[in-house]
């Protein structure tokens, strides 16, 4: 439960930080992204009854999957993706890969430029998404950086989130125009 207790803490903290951005100030959390996929992208457009920070969710679930990635050994990757995501798969292995090795990732958040809804739905919602990815670091038990990742500036890619008991969760993603390819850990991420 130490996993579930560092997201829940690193969300709340990354919702002040996307809070504090909105309003012009600069930080910097922890996160990765990397490599593309394409996936179906649903096609509802009902409004839901309140709409949510789109960047505060993106920053949430980027939040989760660097807390993840961060002690690969005991992540849940359903903290951040859901169950019937099709990356589900690659997540765990990745995770499983990096704990096998006795390594993780130091990483740093995506600066979120926007995030907003092109479709939503009480339970779904499908949001374009800018931002700029950080380079980050695959290191060693002893903490020695054993690959390095290049970032990338920014661009554009659509996520599709579902609704889920302890909130917002990546169902699918799409890259979108002006995207360039980073090399990764998982190439199953957007950005």
């Amino acid at each position: 439960m130490r996993s579930r207790s560092a997201v829940l803490l690193l969300g709340a903290l990354l919702i002040a930080v996307v809070v504090a951005q909105s309003r012009g100030a600069q930080s910097r959390g922890t996160q990765l992204y990397d490599g593309p996929v394409a996936l179906a992208v649903p096609s509802h457009s009902a409004a839901p009854s309140e709409s949510p920070s789109w960047r505060a969710v993106i920053a949430v679930l980027d939040a989760a999957r660097a807390a993840g990635y961060a002690d690969p050994a005991v992540a849940d990757p359903l903290d951040w993706v859901a169950a019937d995501c099709p990356c589900l798969a690659v997540e765990k292995e990745a995770l499983r890969r990096l704990a096998g090795q006795g390594r993780r990732l130091v990483v740093t958040l995506p600066e979120v430029v926007s995030a907003v809804a092109v479709a939503e739905a009480d339970l779904a919602a499908t949001v374009e998404v800018r931002d700029v990815l950080p380079a980050y670091d695959e290191v060693d038990a002893a903490g020695r950086t054993v690959r390095a990742w290049p970032g990338r500036g920014e661009a554009s890619w659509m996520a599709t989130l579902v609704r889920h008991d302890g909130g917002w969760r990546w169902a699918a993603w799409t890259r979108g125009a002006g995207h360039d390819a980073v090399a990764g850990v998982d190439p199953s991420r957007p950005g």
